[in-house]
């Protein structure tokens, strides 16, 4: 909670954080948090990659200046459960990436959370 996620960067997985196998046992929240100038140089996900069954909420949490050299500038999704409250995806995206990217995952979002420009493929 009120975490700021600031000037990472990766050659792997994600600019940030990446989560895997995170069950509903271990849902893992984020609330209030900001995430800005995180950059993943080769693969996906500029701030965070969330993969395998994994169960992750944002609840006023603001993304920008992230980016990713595949999917998604701010957070790439493979096979989990997203929820986003209040939310916000403000990064710049290149031709033919996304702010979220979400491959077979499972994302639900409130009235309030502007998701940017995003692939919502399952």
């Amino acid at each position: 909670e009120y975490v700021n996620f600031c000037d990472s960067c990766s050659t792997d997985l994600a600019g940030a954080i990446y989560i895997s196998d995170a069950s509903d046992a271990l849902k893992i929240n984020f609330t209030n948090c900001n995430f800005s100038s995180n950059s993943n140089n080769t693969g996906a996900g500029g701030a965070i990659s969330i993969f395998s069954s994994s169960n992750v909420s944002f609840e006023g949490c603001t993304f920008s200046k992230n980016s990713a050299n595949n999917y998604g500038a701010d957070i790439y999704i493979q096979a989990s459960t997203v929820d986003f409250k209040s939310t916000t995806l403000l990064s710049t995206v290149e031709d033919g990436n996304y702010n979220l990217y979400n491959m077979r995952g499972t994302i639900t979002k409130d009235d309030t959370s502007n998701l940017g420009s995003t692939n919502l493929s399952s």
